[in-house]
This record gives structure tokens, sequence and C-alpha cells, in this order.
């Protein structure tokens, strides 16, 4: 009777294993191509719309004094959603069988639920960076990034349609970024962080008998995004219109993410775990409980 429960608890994995090679070889070419049009954007290959401006414009008059919160700081923050789903699974998973440790079937359900946030963020990545060349829209810190070339004779008010930047001291990346303001990829990057992890918490963590640690985890994540977000306008990096979009963009991926890719955390099908999941929450079925289960369906 082992023999037979065992093999069948086997053979759907082995099968499984068959069916996804296709499909993640997919997503492997899927994910080449969003980073590939990333780089594309970066490094200027593909033309940005360049924005008429106002002479003299105090909102565009801002000195440039860096990154509260850098560009490598925020893809770095990306990569700590998986050592939380990790640890969180860690806690509330148990294995399969005496055969995977914990720390195997926690890592497996982390990277199931982290690979699908990811696919989401780069999707939000690839849309917000083709927003900033195809709308534009000039940083806070147009004039002192740039320098038009027309600024010495224009008239205060008057719309500049056409000019070039004369700034020749930081680099041709730097005062091209001075024109891609719309929308804040800051914004919408850790809001979309926060919102995934928020969501995870609430759908896959059981029920507590502390009633705040959940909610101070949430809370945590959400001002993680509240101080990326609010300190792109405290660094004169963008109009507090760009950090609202960047928000509303940030919260609509993360929906999509959650509902679409993560099915609303109901259940990881990574057959090799011993993790099972009632209405999104996490379970702790025993060994036994599922071998009586095979054995009866023979």
């Amino acid at each position: 009777g082992d023999d037979v429960s065992y093999k069948r608890l086997e053979l759907p994995f082995i099968h499984s294993k068959k069916m996804l090679s296709p499909t993640i070889v997919v997503d492997v070419i899927i994910c080449f191509l969003f980073a590939a049009w990333f780089a594309v954007i970066e490094l200027g290959w593909f033309p940005h719309k360049q924005r008429e401006f106002l002479c003299k414009d105090p909102s565009l008059s801002f000195k440039y004094d860096g990154d509260t919160v850098s560009a490598v700081v925020l893809i770095s923050s990306t990569f700590i959603p998986f050592f939380i789903l990790w640890i969180t699974e860690a806690i509330f998973a148990k294995p399969a069988s005496l055969k995977l440790s914990r720390t195997r079937t926690s890592l497996k359900k982390a990277f199931y639920w982290f690979k699908k946030y990811y696919i989401g963020i780069l999707i939000n990545l690839a849309i917000v960076e083709t927003l900033k060349v195809i709308v534009g829209g000039l940083r806070p810190h147009f004039f002192y990034s740039c320098r038009p070339d027309v600024m010495d004779v224009c008239m205060p008010g008057e719309i500049i349609f056409r000019y070039a930047c004369k700034n020749t001291e930081p680099s041709l990346a730097f005062v091209r970024d001075s024109q891609k303001s719309f929308p804040s990829g800051h914004s919408s990057l850790s809001v979309h962080e926060a919102i995934f992890i928020i969501w995870y918490f609430q759908k896959r963590i059981p029920k507590l008998k502390s009633i705040l640690f959940v909610p101070l985890l949430q809370i945590l994540c959400m001002a993680w995004a509240c101080f990326c977000s609010l300190s792109r306008v405290t660094d004169h990096r963008h109009h507090w219109y760009d950090v609202l979009t960047g928000v509303c963009l940030g919260f609509l991926f993360a929906f999509f993410c959650c509902k679409s890719l993560c099915n609303n955390f109901k259940g990881c099908r990574t057959n090799s775990e011993g993790v099972s999941s009632q209405n999104g929450v996490i379970s702790r079925n025993s060994v036994k409980d599922r071998e009586e289960t095979s054995l009866n369906a023979v």
C-alpha cells in the first residue's frame, strides 16, 4: 500500500516538470524581451518626445541635488520580497514528507510567488519607461540639467518648442533623463512592491492570536512606498502629478499581479512540496493525511 501511495504522489510531479519545460522557455524569452526593451529605452536608442516649456518657468528651475532613493537602491529593493516570501513560507509551511526539509519546501514556495511577482515588476517597468519616452515630461531641475540654448534670448512666459541642451558636463544619459519626468518610476515600483507584499500577507498568513502583527508589517510596507514616492517630490525629481500617476499605475500593476498572475494567492502548484492551501491560507496537512487520501483513492 505504501509503495502505491508514493507512486501516486510522485508521478504527477514528474509529468508536470515535462509539461512546464516549454512554458519556462516562453517565460524566459518574454522576460528577456522586456529587459531588452528596457535597455533600448535607457540607452537612448528609442527617440524620446521633446516637450515644450515656458521660458523662465519657475517649476523647472530647481537645482539637482541627487536622489534620496537612488535607482540602484530601488532596483535592489525589488528583490527583497523574495526573502520576505521565503521567511514567511518557512515559518508557516511544513514539508510534504520527511525527505523534504522545511528550507527546501519554503524555498520552492517563495520562488513560485516571486517569479510571478517579478513578471509583474518587469511589465510595470517596461510600460512606465515606454510612457516616459512617448509622453515625456520635463523634470523640476530641467533648466539646471539641460541648460537650453534659448534661455538667454527668450522672453519670460514665451512657449519654447525647439531647443537644444548645451550642458556638456554630465553624461548624455543624465541630460536625456531630465526630459523623462512623467510618470514616476520610483513611485510605481515602490507601490507595486508594497501592495504585493501587503496582499500576500493578508492572503497567505493564517489567523494569528496577535491582531497587530500582520497589520504592522503591512504598514511598514506602505511606509516604504510613501517614503520613496514623496522623496521624488522633495528631491525635485518629479512634479506631484508625476508621482500621483506613478502611484496609480503601481496599484493597478500590483492588482493585476495579485489577482491574475498569482490567482489571489490561492495555493501553489509545486507538487514536490507539502503545503496545501485552503482559501489561499497556508495549511499544515500532515504526510499521513495525504498518504491516507492517496490510499483511499486506490
